[in-house]
């Protein structure tokens, strides 16, 4: 059974990416119009460690629904996105990731769920402010503040130094990363909520 990931930063061309994956079951990333975290203004440190836990819930969700299908699934995004908003977000925003969430993530890794193999998408950072400046930032409040230019760029940044680092090159704007090394890398991070 084929498992594989579609990821990069926000305005990286995932969507346009999957279209060539028709033929392959897509499941879509967890925040779209009709599905948001419980606290969406995210106002107070308990409203950010609810929708902590909420997207690992989330995540861990698909994970499951992907490998019980049991067909080629393709998903729009995985664990590695939440986890490098995590990492992104303590560095821009200095908001630390809610206690227990790298506990259950470790849980999860021990148990049936393994990372898929990944495409990480990296087209050169001004192109991806062309998409973000085209397409303008979301309507929902909780991505919105997360796609201001200092967050793209640092959330840029930190993609190109795992595609560095546990990638290899596939296509002109494209890294592959096997299951594996993924599996490596969020090992890398819950052991120290870090990537470097």
């Amino acid at each position: 059974m084929m498992l594989k990931a579609i990821e990069g930063p926000s305005f990286a061309g995932k969507t346009t990416r999957l279209a060539r994956y028709s033929d392959k079951t897509v499941i879509h990333e967890i925040l779209d119009a009709r599905r948001a975290p419980p606290h969406a203004d995210e106002t107070s440190d308990a409203d950010i460690a609810d929708n902590d836990h909420w997207f690992l819930s989330e995540e861990l969700e698909r994970w499951r629904t992907a490998v019980m299908m049991g067909t080629p699934v393709i998903l729009d995004r995985c664990v590695l996105s939440q986890l490098i908003h995590w990492e992104v977000r303590r560095k821009t925003l200095g908001i630390e990731t809610a206690v227990g969430v790298h506990e259950r993530m470790a849980e999860s890794l021990e148990g049936d769920l393994s990372i898929p193999a990944l495409e990480l998408l990296l087209p050169p950072f001004q192109v991806v402010v062309s998409r973000r400046a085209a397409r303008g930032v979301s309507d929902l409040a909780t991505v919105a503040k997360y796609q201001s230019l200092e967050y793209l760029s640092a959330s840029y940044n930190t993609y190109r130094s795992v595609a560095d680092r546990y990638g290899s090159r596939a296509g002109s704007q494209i890294w592959a990363i096997s299951s594996e090394q993924a599996h490596a890398l969020v090992n890398t991070w819950l052991s120290r909520s870090s990537f470097i």
